[in-house]
């Protein structure tokens, strides 16, 4: 079973690591920016070390 997102809806309050260091909460605003752009790669993480 899915759960999506009806149009207008808010975001859950998710926090998620930011590239660089910190961590991002995707159900809350930045300074006076209502909206996000999320962007998620599921490809070769080329920050890991190769055994």
């Amino acid at each position: 079973m899915t759960n999506k997102l009806k149009s207008g809806e808010r975001l859950a309050n998710i926090a998620v690591p930011q590239l660089g260091g910190g961590v991002l909460r995707l159900g809350l605003p930045i300074d006076d920016h209502d909206w996000r752009l999320g962007v998620v790669y599921r490809g070769l993480n080329l920050l890991q070390e190769s055994h």
